[in-house]
């Protein structure tokens, strides 16, 4: 019989449905079935006296009460639940019209009300109002309108008692019924919960700890990339020393910083918390200082370098090509900009507003930054193909000096 009682409870329950729909479509099928066999026994009990009519009623509602297992088995299951809660309305409904009402049949909304509390999600409230308005608005009609002309007249006053007492027993019955059921349902449906949660967390401690490995494998990635580049950097020192060509030291000298400007960004991502994205501001700063040594100490001229740096944070996809580009546009402000001075001002503003980014480099040097990196140059395509990876905009100008500018937006990834 439990096991009856349990596959008929489960039907169209699936195995990826939460647990609160589960405990829901449980009961409505648990109230489906504790409704249908309430309205077979009673059918019976009328037949007892001779009342035929309302025995194939209440025999045709149990059946009909059947409706609510096959929505629920078709995954129709907020139909399931509307359907069982107005059939019961509508029958009790009828029922306390047809009988006189020393029967008592209006007993049974109590254990429907209680159904509607357990059945209905709190959160849909205008089905929960309905829902509960529903019998109250009913049991105001049985009490207020005069229904004597459908009341049948063939029930003798020892009749009504006894369905007076069927109804007691019955309505008392379904109550603890419910009551159980709902108890039980809840037990199952917090054992459920419990176990969605541990489930949740050993996931979750999985999750964690498979990131804190990758955090741990992307660090040690961006070290070792780190580190070769910095052998790369140290090669080309150790080679730019032995060469006594000043041209050919000067690219080696470029190349070297190119290198150790991509040195640096997976420099500031190893030691960062963070892996994802860099302190740019502080980047450049970094940046500027190393080229400073490569070039304004070696050309014994004294250039002040003035930063304006925003907090700005570029991922390595933008980071890179960004260093880059300040590499060569310095290396030719150093190299160009001041040739007839003895001193010089170069100034680097980075800004971001919304996701644009801002990158300017003004020097106050001779203006001829233009005629020294023309588009054949290795400096210019270096500077275009960066700008156009980084989708972006960039424009040389010598009013005053030349200023480099670079706008781009930055997507997030």
């Amino acid at each position: 019989m439990l096991e009856i009682w349990n596959k008929l409870s489960n039907l169209g329950v699936k195995s990826n449905y939460d647990a609160d729909s589960v405990r829901r479509i449980k009961l409505t099928n648990q109230v489906t079935l504790v409704t249908a066999s309430a309205y077979l026994l009673a059918g019976f009990n009328n037949l007892s006296f001779g009342e035929y009519f309302s025995f194939l009623l209440l025999e045709g509602t149990s059946a009909l009460m059947l409706m609510g297992f096959i929505f629920n088995l078709q995954g129709k299951h907020s139909i399931a639940t509307h359907f069982v809660l107005i059939v019961n309305n509508l029958i009790i409904t009828f029922f306390n019209f047809y009988t006189h009402i020393t029967a008592s049949t209006f007993i049974f909304y109590f254990p429907l009300i209680l159904a509607v509390s357990f059945l209905i999600d709190f959160k849909n409230k205008k089905a929960m109002l309905f829902h509960f308005l529903l019998p109250m608005t009913l049991i105001t009609l049985v009490m207020t309108v005069d229904h004597s002309f459908l009341e049948n007249k063939n029930f003798t006053p020892e009749q009504n008692r006894q369905l007076f007492a069927f109804d007691l027993i019955a309505g008392a019955l379904s109550i603890g019924l419910f009551i159980f059921v709902i108890n039980k349902e809840n037990e199952e449906h917090n054992s459920r919960l419990m176990q969605q949660i541990e489930e949740r967390k050993k996931n979750e401690e999985k999750i964690a700890q498979a990131l804190k490995e990758k955090e741990i494998l992307l660090a040690e990635i961006h070290h070792r990339v780190k580190n070769n580049l910095a052998i790369i950097v140290s090669l080309l020192n150790l080679q730019s020393e032995k060469i006594a060509d000043e041209f050919a030291k000067s690219l080696l000298i470029e190349s070297r910083n190119r290198v150790m400007s991509m040195a640096l960004i997976h420099d500031k991502l190893y030691r960062n918390e963070t892996l994802s994205n860099i302190n740019f501001g502080f980047y450049i700063t970094e940046l500027v200082h190393e080229i400073h040594n490569s070039y304004a100490l070696l050309m014994k001229k004294n250039v002040e370098v003035k930063l304006h740096l925003s907090e700005v944070y570029l991922n390595v996809n933008y980071a890179i090509p960004c260093g880059l580009i300040i590499n060569e546009v310095l290396t030719n402000c150093y190299k160009h900009a001041f040739l007839d001075q003895a001193e010089g001002c170069i100034t680097i503003s980075l800004k971001k507003e919304n996701n644009t980014v801002s990158l300017s480099v003004q020097d106050n040097g001779n203006g001829k930054l233009n005629e020294a990196v023309n588009p054949e140059s290795l400096g210019m395509e270096v500077i275009q193909s960066l700008v156009k990876q980084l989708e972006g905009k960039a424009v040389f100008s010598t009013q005053t000096g030349t200023r480099f500018e670079l706008n781009f937006v930055q997507k997030e990834i």
